[in-house]
């Protein structure tokens, strides 16, 4: 465990600090039910939920008293609801929009949630209050992804149903540019390198060929004056199904693909290279991982440098990213529909109404494997159909039921 003594009040306090978080720590290892962790059910929607993120960062340092676990949702009863997890209550919801949610990103630099929906309006949230900060009046097509970029010039990514990729300035949402990625279908990925230099982007449903581009972030918030020194590098597959950058490594991309008998995962590792004249995306293959069984759902979810996981159906698998199978973990009954993975533990959950949480643990040689912990269950068949969508804080887990009745 890692903790700033600064932070914490100074060495006076940090024995009491330390004995503190590791009681935590034990805690979200352990899931004792009643002890280790309270259920609750934040209820309020009236439609399917289509978006969940933590609001602000995941802070490592928290204090006793401090510990606070502040969730968003967006739905298509077309509100937005920010909740404590720790209570159980929703600390506000937004009036009601003009069409359904589709997804929802926090900005914690700005302490700002955005929010988009199928008629393409985007709107900005204040955190604390809900009050609506600002909002795109002129109407997009729908927006189907939102990606944030905090830097010296804070913009929001959005992606829409007919292949646009859109940047939006924060706070003001101001229109800096729009570019054509495929031909009228939908972006159903979007996603930011470690180093935040590339931006990929990606449609299921584009038949051209190249369903998965990399884009220069430099070149989307400030484009070139001449559209042909722009650059875009396209991946050639058959069908795109998921993909994710390793966060540890500074622009390393795996993504799962099909090529219409095989499924599979490419890795590569891009580089962005300047010169005086041009601008040029230079890739490298790191390795494959071609898996015996199918992924009928494109899950797909990395970390650290070289650790890939997949799913298939009850099954999780864990990878290298030179196609090494490391382990395999069967907990749950039915298929799993989600995998959240951060720098302390893996959490999956699937259509057996489960949680299954895992930690890691560093063997001989500086590797690292996972130490399955325990099951959480989230109801009853009667009610509910399966967990959709599972997120994880440090002291936190949440998950998103979908009811019998959609």
């Amino acid at each position: 465990m890692f903790f700033n003594i600064r932070a914490v009040g100074g060495s006076a306090s940090w024995k009491e600090y330390f004995l503190w978080r590791d009681t935590l720590e034990k805690g979200m290892a352990s899931g004792i039910p009643g002890a280790d962790f309270k259920c609750k059910s934040l209820r309020g929607h009236a439609g399917k939920i289509v978006g969940l993120c933590y609001v602000g960062q995941r802070q490592v340092d928290v204090r006793p008293g401090e510990l606070r676990s502040l969730v968003c949702s967006v739905s298509t009863d077309k509100t937005l609801h920010v909740w404590d997890a720790h209570e159980g209550t929703c600390l506000w919801r937004s009036p009601e929009q003009a069409a359904e949610l589709t997804a929802v990103v926090s900005v914690p630099s700005l302490c700002l949630l955005a929010s988009g929906n199928r008629i393409g309006h985007v709107s900005l949230w204040a955190v604390e209050n809900g009050q609506c900060m600002a909002s795109q009046s002129n109407p997009t097509p729908g927006v189907t992804s939102i990606v944030s970029i905090e830097d010296k010039f804070p913009s929001i990514l959005i992606g829409d149903c007919m292949g646009k990729l859109h940047v939006l300035s924060l706070p003001d949402l101001e229109r800096k540019h729009s570019a054509t990625v495929f031909s009228d279908v939908r972006i159903d990925h979007l996603g930011l390198s470690s180093d935040k230099t590339l931006v990929s982007v990606a449609s299921k449903e584009d038949l051209s060929g190249s369903p998965l581009m990399i884009y220069p972030t430099e070149q989307l918030l400030h484009p070139p004056e001449d559209p042909r020194e722009a650059v875009k590098l396209p991946f050639p597959a058959a069908s795109f199904l998921a993909a994710c950058w390793l966060p540890l490594k500074p622009a390393r991309l795996a993504a799962l693909l099909c090529d219409g008998v095989t499924e599979r995962v490419n890795i590569w590792d891009l580089q962005l290279k300047k010169d005086k004249y041009s601008t040029n995306i230079n890739v490298a293959d790191v390795g494959n991982i071609t898996p015996m069984n199918s992924f009928p759902r494109g899950l797909l979810s990395c970390w650290g440098e070289s650790v890939v996981f997949t799913a298939s159906m009850n099954t999780l698998q864990m990878w290298d990213v030179f196609g090494k199978a490391l382990s395999t973990f069967t907990h749950h009954r039915e298929a799993i529909t989600d995998i959240h993975v951060d720098g302390v533990r893996v959490v999956t959950c699937a259509e057996d109404l489960s949680l299954h949480v895992y930690t890691w643990d560093e063997v001989q040689g500086g590797h690292v494997t996972l130490s399955s912990r325990y099951s959480l269950l989230g109801g009853s068949k009667t009610m509910s159909r399966a967990f959709t969508k599972v997120v994880c804080d440090y002291s936190s887990i949440v998950g998103v039921v979908e009811g019998l009745d959609g």
